[in-house]
């Protein structure tokens, strides 16, 4: 049995459990997520109440959660190339992921860059960058490999989760487009990010594509919110 176990750790396959797991994993995450953030502001103020649900959120769901699955090796290898995403064969889902960056740079940072606090941006940039790859170890990574050959559960059912989940950091800072509003508009994101690594088999290019997509959104209240603690501090 333990060799096995093993055997799968190593080809990264998820057991039927794991699976179940996952498919009950968007109602456990998100309510548990929006209760650190709501109460983590209420008693520790927004900043570091913002910064605790999101420390939940990696530890717990992003990287305990895989690594329980998949084992450190069945995680490293989520990021392997199995099938060129650019290449003829791959055009469109390759096109749709840059486009996703070509949109965020004209509708969030060439607007932003009179007034960007460029202190902030090297606070920002890691964040963002760790919080993007974590992600799509969760919502893509995960996914494929527990059901490779099924686009409900693969693709379309962890970017209506990762949509919800954007529910959660918004009890502590809402955004002004509407709590809802928001959330439906990361769905095409999850998607395409979700189709770019089911076509490579990998999450190589879906992560570093939300990394940058993380990155080119200059006002975020993560980084606002660490790097004002870290000023209390000193």
């Amino acid at each position: 049995m333990a060799a096995d176990e093993s055997l799968d750790n190593r080809e990264g396959r998820i057991r039927r459990g794991g699976r179940i797991l996952l498919i009950l994993l968007p109602g456990l995450l998100v309510p548990s997520c929006w209760a650190v953030f709501h109460f983590g502001a209420r008693f520790l103020g927004p900043a570091a109440g913002y910064l605790a649900g999101f420390a939940f959120y990696w530890l717990i769901w992003c990287l305990g959660v895989p690594l329980a699955l998949l084992g450190r090796r069945g995680l490293i290898g989520l990021f392997a190339e199995e099938r060129p995403l650019f290449s003829r064969a791959n055009a469109l889902p390759a096109a749709l992921l840059v486009s996703t960056s070509l949109v965020t740079l004209v509708l969030y940072t060439l607007p932003a860059l009179g007034t960007a606090d460029w202190g902030l941006f090297l606070v920002h940039v890691p964040l963002t960058v760790f919080n993007g790859v974590l992600e799509e170890v969760l919502w893509r990574g995960l996914y494929l490999r527990a059901f490779p050959d099924n686009c409900w559960f693969g693709v379309l059912y962890p970017a209506l989760g990762f949509a919800a989940w954007h529910l959660a950091p918004q009890a502590v800072h809402p955004s002004p487009l509407g709590v809802l509003v928001f959330a439906a508009l990361t769905l095409p994101l999850g998607l395409v990010y979700g189709w770019a690594a089911k076509r490579s088999g990998s999450i190589r290019w879906p992560a570093a594509s939300h990394a940058l997509n993380g990155v080119l959104v200059l006002g975020d209240p993560l980084a606002r919110g660490l790097l004002n603690l870290l000023k209390g501090w000193s």
